[in-house]
């Protein structure tokens, strides 16, 4: 379970990463409080279907592109065996019918970002502890850091290069307006934030 933030309300939401729990969903769930939910990951953007089969819930289907911004929301009738299907997601929420998450709004999907260092990350940690490395895919130091560097999270960056583009492109002023606000939300994101610590 991890949290995720939608205009400003938290929500509780239990992954479904394997195709196992993608089936299972929501089926048999009988009640859902306002501020839970499941929110379905896919490694890539692709095309999306859902249906409500044994689903007895009003909900909320969310898609979510890659950049964290909901693509559009569905309603989810108990039991329709009908196919909701969306393009070009990345994520799917469920969440209780009537949300109030509305098309173009932000997910924070931070958390999801924050994995388990592997043997390969704790071997390098082992080797310099008074510094954070940035490690590749393969777990290969590229970056070292020494304090007081900022660093936005995998999903955040990629909103970041979204809204730049858009703006770069556009050159109107309120689409650069939206990339500065968006940057500084991000930063006082990371100011206010509970500090965490990886121990090695």
């Amino acid at each position: 379970m991890i949290n995720i933030e939608i205009n400003g309300k938290i929500y509780k939401v239990e992954l479904a990463q394997t195709e196992e729990e993608k089936e299972q969903g929501l089926m048999g769930v009988t009640e859902l409080s306002d501020n839970e939910g499941m929110l379905f990951c896919y490694d890539e953007p692709q095309q999306v279907s859902f249906w409500m089969k044994d689903t007895p819930l009003t909900l909320d289907i969310i898609f979510i592109n890659e950049y964290g911004e909901v693509l559009s929301v569905q309603e989810g009738r108990p039991n329709d065996e009908t196919p909701i299907t969306e393009n070009n997601v990345c994520y799917v929420l469920e969440l209780n019918a009537g949300s109030g998450v509305s098309q173009a709004d932000d997910v924070d999907l931070s958390e999801l970002d924050e994995d388990y260092p592997d043997e390969e990350e704790e071997e390098v940690a082992e080797e310099s502890p008074n510094k954070m490395h940035v490690l590749s895919e393969t777990g290969e130091s590229q970056m070292e850091l020494n304090g007081g560097e900022r660093i936005f999270s995998r999903i955040h960056t990629r909103k970041l290069i979204s809204l730049a583009k858009k703006a770069s492109k556009s050159k109107s002023d309120a689409d650069y307006k939206k990339l500065g606000k968006k940057v500084f939300e991000y930063i006082d994101k990371q100011n206010t934030q509970k500090q965490e610590f990886t121990q090695v």
